[in-house]
């Protein structure tokens, strides 16, 4: 399944359910109307809680009256607990910029305020001067994780989606750390939606 937070002029912001051809789309509240399932208002309460797992039963009966074209796409989660990154995660790209990869994952955080719509701009402040990106697939953890083995980390997986991981070099350099220069407001769009890991073969 595909979900994606989107806005139209009907019901203002609101979560949505795509067609299998990934060119039109259902709201929540058609889905509501069509389905009787009383929905939750919140995307996450949706996708963790159990309620895409009813409206599967009936996804191939939706009616899915809405272009895709005619809404507006927003970022897949707005509001996750917190946004995780993997530096290195490309050797060769870390080389590139003069890295060298550790034994240990590095890591670092975005915080939720850089987090941008798919198609909206990415506004790069003055006092940046080398402004860099890279693309990335986010992987949505659906459910509470703590030390789980290699073989069982995929069971915690929801989904995935592209996200941009939009870089101030200049800064990130001068630092030595990674979060003021990749923590920038609207330093990472994000979906279009999420895709649910049942139709990803190999993320």
């Amino acid at each position: 399944m595909k979900i994606a937070t989107i806005r139209n002029n009907t019901e203002g912001e609101t979560y949505a359910v795509l067609s299998y051809e990934g060119n039109k789309l259902i709201t929540r509240s058609e889905i509501q109307e069509q389905t009787g399932i009383p929905l939750p208002p919140a995307i996450k309460d949706f996708m963790f809680n159990g309620w895409m797992e009813e409206v599967m039963a009936y996804r191939r009966e939706l009616d899915y009256n809405i272009n895709i074209e005619r809404v507006e796409l927003l970022a897949p989660l707005p509001n996750p607990p917190t946004i995780i990154c993997l530096a290195f995660n490309y050797y060769d790209h870390a080389k590139d910029a003069g890295l060298m990869p550790s034994d240990e994952p590095v890591i670092f955080i975005k915080p939720r305020t850089a987090l941008n719509a798919p198609y909206s701009d990415i506004i790069c402040p003055s006092f940046v001067k080398r402004l860099d990106y890279e693309a990335e697939i986010a992987v949505i953890i659906g459910k509470r994780t703590k030390e789980v083995s290699e073989e069982e980390a995929l069971d915690s997986v929801f989904g995935y989606m592209i996200m941009h991981d939009v870089s101030a070099r200049d800064i990130q350099f001068k630092d030595k750390q990674f979060t003021r220069g990749k923590g920038i407001d609207t330093f990472a769009p994000c979906g279009p939606w999420i895709t649910t890991k049942d139709e990803v073969n190999d993320p």
